[in-house]
């Protein structure tokens, strides 16, 4: 009989120990799928480190918080390769930026985007200011003639 109650105290012991640990362990399992902050990239698009709030981007060698392998500058522009992956409550993705890959977040959880779709436009073929104005004169200078076209081009 004194055999059976040390088995039971040392049983109840054990079970409440686990009861004790199941709210540490589904807070921590919360964290890894609660991203409120909807995403805004996806993989094989390019983005861009945002101009505000004008900081560079850790680079981690894992979603999270890993060792850090680099930083993109703020305006940085990269390309996405994987992710992304809900850690902490913010999305993380993996990038390339000028070979160098890594994982970064995408924003603060809430409503601070750190990293933003990014798509390039090319310049005006046509450097020069415009010096006419619509209702004003113009004069042609002497040298090469002038054509005078019904469209631009």
């Amino acid at each position: 009989m004194r055999r059976f109650a040390q088995v039971s105290l040392i049983v109840l012991v054990i079970i409440l120990a686990l009861v004790s640990a199941l709210p540490a362990l589904a807070d921590n399992t919360a964290q890894y799928t609660n991203c409120a902050q909807p995403a805004r990239l996806m993989v094989g698009a390019t983005g861009r480190v945002t101009l505000y709030p004008n900081l560079p981007n850790s680079l981690r060698n894992a979603p999270g918080y890993g060792a850090r392998v680099g930083t993109v500058p703020a305006g940085g522009v990269f390309t996405v390769i994987g992710g992304p992956q809900c850690i902490s409550g913010l999305y993380w993705w993996q990038v390339n930026y000028n070979g160098l890959i890594g994982w970064t977040a995408e924003g603060d959880g809430y409503a601070t985007y750190w990293l933003e779709p990014y798509t390039w436009t090319p310049s005006p073929t046509c450097l020069l200011p415009n010096r006419l104005t619509k209702g004003g004169f113009g004069r042609v200078t002497p040298g090469l003639p002038n054509v005078v076209r019904s469209g631009p081009g």
